[in-house]
């Protein structure tokens, strides 16, 4: 008999850059342990994981109970020293993956020589490695408009990227591209695409590089690329089964390298069907690699816990008013069409204590999802101004 472990060590990233998450960081993932809602069984557990307080050492200072004789298995949201450290601990014989190969496949530099092989760059697409280098291709301008953005060699969901929309680079982002060359050596810049549609392709890789493809989820983020959910249950916008065939076999090469590069474990890829200044339509299967767990991979896992033939959105809500969050998705049961169910599962206190969480929606195959969830997000972000509408929200799917 076995327990599992799991870490929400969100700041992974941060890690194996050398640096402490920090309080912003911080402050924003705080409601988000309970993503591992839909995988629990009755004796795992989930670790307090450097989420209460600041200090460096609250994880050691969490006392585990398991049953006589159980093994225990470690699930982090991505391997890490301190994580390998956590599972030496708690007597795990688990095998883990070479800690080198995990931060060298999480990397952005090694994602971007693997997609400029693959002749699968977006137009412009390059690594920077000086402040001069940014300013003069920033100045130059891109075809299309839309301006550029630029993201860490580390770094998750929108914590690692920042948008320059002009020709010009202002001192924000000039202070925030100098700490990341001084960490790193190097940035990355990228046209901001006109995205149709974004989804992410979920994986396990098990010890001997063997593969399975888990199922892909529609991803739905704010308008500055950061985070905001993942749909599952119906076939992603604009994706048919015969693009996602397409689309498998670009990527599998790509996740056939990673198992035999050593990594095992869960593994995301962020692919993203956007349209051409001509006006064409064109696939960046490889926009993101993230060799670890993701929100998409767990929100995959609720398609076992809702019926066969309807949807579901998982988002992440910051609510306005915490002590009334879950009466207004009860309410909202009641109110909106086609809506059959809202529930707030993280963070698992009621109310919650922390300014945002994760909402599961379930609704009608053949419902608008998209005007359900802007006025879910409305009711709960903006309850004295929401509308039928969405209240303005946006969720760029």
């Amino acid at each position: 008999m076995s327990s599992r472990l799991f870490v929400p060590n969100f700041g992974f990233e941060d890690e194996l850059a050398g640096r402490r998450m920090s309080r912003t960081a911080r402050a924003a993932t705080m409601g988000l342990c309970g993503v591992w809602t839909p995988l629990l069984e009755a004796s795992d557990q989930i670790v307090s994981w450097g989420i209460e307080g600041d200090s460096e050492t609250s994880e050691q200072r969490q006392e585990f109970s398991f049953g006589q004789g159980r093994r225990v298995e470690i699930v982090p949201w991505g391997w890490s020293v301190s994580v390998a450290k956590l599972a030496k601990t708690t007597g795990s014989t688990q095998q883990i993956p070479e800690l080198g190969v995990v931060e060298r496949i999480n990397r952005r530099s090694w994602a971007f020589k693997r997609e400029s092989q693959m002749g699968m760059c977006p137009v412009g697409t390059t690594i920077i490695e000086s402040i001069a280098e940014l300013r003069a291709l920033v100045a130059k301008g891109r075809d299309g408009g839309g301006g550029w953005v630029v993201k860490s060699d580390l770094g998750a969901a929108g914590r690692g990227q920042r948008r320059i929309r002009e020709t010009t680079v202002d001192g924000v982002v000039l202070e925030w591209v100098a700490e990341m060359l001084k960490r790193d050596g190097l940035v990355i810049i990228e046209p901001w695409l006109d995205s149709i549609g974004e989804f992410g392709l979920q994986f396990e890789i098990g010890p001997g590089a063997k593969v399975r493809h888990c199922g892909v989820t529609e991803l739905l983020v704010t308008e500055s690329g950061g985070y905001r959910g993942s749909r599952i249950g119906t076939r992603p916008q604009g994706m048919s089964p015969k693009a996602l065939e397409s689309l498998l076999a670009m990527v599998e090469p790509l996740v056939a390298e990673i198992g035999r590069c050593g990594y095992f474990g869960p593994l995301g890829i962020d692919s993203m069907r956007y349209r051409l200044p001509t006006g064409e339509t064109a696939w960046r299967p490889l926009q993101d690699v993230n060799a670890r767990h993701t929100m998409g991979r767990c929100a995959l896992e609720w398609e076992s816990h809702i019926p066969h033939d309807v949807g579901a959105s998982v988002l992440i809500v910051r609510w306005a008013d915490p002590k009334s969050v879950d009466q207004q998705l009860a309410n909202a049961e009641l109110k909106i069409g086609g809506l059959a169910r809202a529930k707030r599962f993280s963070p698992q206190t009621s109310p919650p204590d922390t300014v945002s969480g994760l909402v599961l929606l379930v609704y009608d195959q053949c419902a608008e999802n998209e005007a359900i969830e802007g006025r879910v997000v409305a009711d709960l972000e903006r309850p004295n101004q929401a509308s039928s509408a969405g209240g303005g929200v946006m969720l760029r799917s």
